[in-house]
């Protein structure tokens, strides 16, 4: 059908919207709609951005390990927690030297290795992949034709590779590895064989068993079809089983991940080459694919590298970035990043000195295009300063007392009228003012201050001037000899007392004050001679 049937004119949209659980059309899918599709189209804008995701993660996987200490740590404890050592044996005991020089010299170089491998295979496979989008919108298909036989050939070999990798870790996986058994310690290569008698689900044996038969042979790998259906039921198994999924750790998961997408561009190949443009490519066109950088980069399986340096079990590459700042941590800290700078730079100058190259071209264009590597910096301890002492504020400003202080009295500020109290204001008594003065004058002045209620006797109701001038002049004015200046006071004392009220001694104090101000001095009586009578 998918070859030799006739393509139909109008598909169910049920079949053309299918989709896989991931959200991507997947082979499957492909299969569904293949009647209705041209059968030599491959959607190599999809595959593109497939690899370059591919390719940036292996990047930054590659730059991490030389820069951050704690992300190499964590990267070296897991690879050595996926080594067939770790598989009890029938006692159920590891492998007794797991912390030896030589076991950490191989995760160590395992390390570099796939990290360095994996890179180089998915930027190549991305700049193969490019190429075929420019490639496919020519109208000469001799260059898409032979990109098609360099990409299949890559891809085969990145299928095996992946295989081998996700056979090896899987029997060393924690949640795998228990249903395994290593049967001797004294031998270079490690047997491992099924445990016998381990319970375990239907899901898990499919599984188990699925991983077996990963493994490929360089020489004999498995079929096109038989490496796709294989991925494909395992995919079933694990959306089926929950127990299956659960034997899935992070790094198992990214692999088999991986792989699928492999599968998936296998498959399609094989669709697009039983066509009449795959039948025209020529098989024998030899892979372009550099083989020098597998033999630059197996150099290292030589090398003694110093990994007691950077031994994470030993807290070598203890890096307390999450920690606060201080002299300690930053000590630390420093001292993790020597290391680990330390063990590139002999990794480095191995290559230099076995290969004439320190880093290959692929490797050297990758950490070029990162950016620059962080250290932290010396700790320096903050500068000491003695506190000022406050200065005198010239005022200061503080609410009143909430105790102490009336607010109703308060001389500003919101008044309420109602608890205001009206003060009552108290006279202050003036003492009475004593006069002495003469019969004569006192009776002048007691016709001028009559008071009919109090005082008894006949008096006369009316008072010449001259009675008035006398009684003024000889005994309450000063005498001619006396100087009076303006504003200058005298008391007036005559031979004899009387007391006078308040009313009239007010009176007369305006009286005299009246005349002092005047100017009166010598020739003042020639004044009052002039002054008109006012009374009589």
């Amino acid at each position: 059908m998918l070859l030799h049937g006739h393509i139909q004119e109008q598909p169910p949209a049920s079949d053309l919207e299918l989709h896989g659980y991931s959200g991507q059309t997947n082979f499957s899918d492909s299969l569904m709609v293949a009647p209705y599709r041209n059968r030599g189209s491959i959607d190599f804008v999809r595959l593109r951005s497939y690899f370059n995701a591919l390719c940036s993660s292996a990047k930054d996987h590659l730059l991490a390990l030389r820069e951050d200490p704690s992300y190499f740590a964590d990267v070296f404890r897991d690879i050595a927690d996926h080594s067939p050592k770790m598989i009890l044996n029938s006692r159920n005991w590891v492998y007794p030297a797991l912390d030896t020089t030589e076991f950490l010299m191989v995760k160590a170089r395992e390390v570099v290795i796939e990290a360095y491998t994996m890179f180089s295979v998915w930027k190549e496979i991305y700049e193969i992949v490019d190429q075929l989008v420019e490639a496919s919108q020519e109208i000469s298909h001799d260059r898409f034709s032979r990109l098609m036989c360099e990409f299949h050939r890559r891809i085969r070999k990145v299928s095996v590779l992946l295989s081998n990798m996700l056979h090896r870790y899987h029997l060393t996986s924690p949640n795998i590895r228990k249903f395994y058994v290593r049967d001797d310690d004294s031998l270079a290569n490690i047997k491992i064989k099924l445990r016998p008698g381990e319970m375990c689900t239907t899901g898990e044996y499919q599984l188990v068993v699925s991983f077996q038969r990963l493994y490929q042979k360089t020489e004999d790998p498995l079929e096109d079809q038989a490496l796709y259906h294989l991925l494909d039921h395992m995919a079933t198994v694990m959306r089926n089983s929950k127990a299956a999924k659960d034997l899935m750790l992070p790094r198992l998961s990214e692999l088999f991940g991986q792989l699928s997408i492999i599968g998936e561009c296998i498959m399609h190949y094989s669709v697009w080459y039983e066509t009449p443009q795959g039948y025209a490519i020529d098989k024998t066109v030899s892979h372009s694919h550099n083989e020098e950088f597998l033999k630059w980069l197996y150099q290292l399986d030589h090398c003694q590298l110093p990994v007691h340096s950077i031994n994470p079990f030993r807290g070598k590459l203890a890096y307390p970035a999450h920690k606060v700042r201080n002299g300690t941590n930053v000590k630390i800290m420093r001292t993790a990043e020597a290391n680990l700078d330390k063990f590139w730079d002999y990794v480095d100058r191995f290559y230099e000195r076995t290969t004439g190259i320190s880093q290959h071209s692929i490797i050297e264009e990758c950490i070029s295009e990162g950016c620059r590597m962080q250290r932290t910096p010396p700790w320096n301890e903050p500068l000491t300063t003695t506190p000022k002492p406050p200065e005198q504020q010239e005022y200061v400003h503080q609410p009143f007392s909430r105790i102490f202080h009336d607010a109703s009295l308060q001389a500003t500020g919101a008044f309420n009228k109602l608890v205001i109290q009206e003060k009552t204001k108290h006279k202050t008594s003036i003492p009475p003012q004593t006069f002495t003065l003469d019969r004569r004058a006192y009776k002048t002045m007691k016709t001028l201050f009559h008071n009919s209620y109090s005082d008894t006797g006949d008096f006369p109701k009316a008072i010449k001037w001259a009675e008035f001038k006398r009684a003024m002049v000889r005994k309450v004015l000063p005498s001619r000899s006396c100087r009076v200046q303006r504003g200058s006071s005298h008391r007036v004392m005559a031979s004899m007392s009387t007391v006078v009220s308040t009313s009239t001694s007010r009176i007369l104090t305006a009286i005299f004050r009246t005349l002092w101000q005047g100017g009166l001095g010598e020739g003042w009586s020639a004044y009052i001679d002039g002054m008109p009578t006012p009374l009589g």
